[in-house]
């Protein structure tokens, strides 16, 4: 029986959730035998050429909440999701925002691992994906000390 190749999914949204990502990304030294994703809300530019780059769309507007967009959204991360988790054994990192959920409950139910690092823009308040992911995450990084009180079992990393 043959052995699943290993695939690292980084979720990342736009802005500053991005950057993080792709910091992350490059002081990792990831193996070449990882196949490594990323999914973003939206189209970007400045992704490295060898990651592969899903987009998501968001899972709500900056204007607000539209139905059709989050039903989009929804569709194409379950969809996606679980076509990687049937490829490879799949583990997540993520930086947020919320377009990190479905896919982080995919994989975790489907046995793979978690990680989310809080946003570095967070010092005394749980961000929106925060409040959730910190249950969902199998390591939960923070990188504000202050944020310690609020996220208990949150590890601190620093600024990425």
């Amino acid at each position: 029986m043959m052995t699943k190749k290993c695939a690292i999914i980084f979720l990342a949204g736009e802005g500053g959730h991005f950057e993080q990502a792709r910091r992350l990304y490059h002081s990792l030294k990831l193996s070449e035998q990882n196949e490594i994703i990323i999914f973003t809300d939206v189209l970007n530019k400045n992704i490295d050429e060898k990651l592969k780059h899903e987009v998501l769309g968001p899972l709500r507007d900056k204007d607000g909440f539209n139905a059709i967009g989050a039903f989009y959204y929804f569709f194409i991360a379950c969809k996606l999701t679980i076509s990687y988790c049937y490829q490879y054994n799949v583990s997540i990192i993520s930086t947020g925002p919320g377009i990190s959920l479905i896919p982080s409950l995919i994989v975790k139910a489907l046995g793979g691992k978690v990680i989310h690092i809080e946003t570095w823009s967070r010092f005394y308040t749980k961000s929106g994906a925060g409040k959730l992911m910190y249950f969902i995450a199998d390591k939960f990084y923070i990188q504000n000390k202050e944020l310690s009180s609020i996220y208990p079992k949150g590890i601190y990393a620093g600024r990425l």
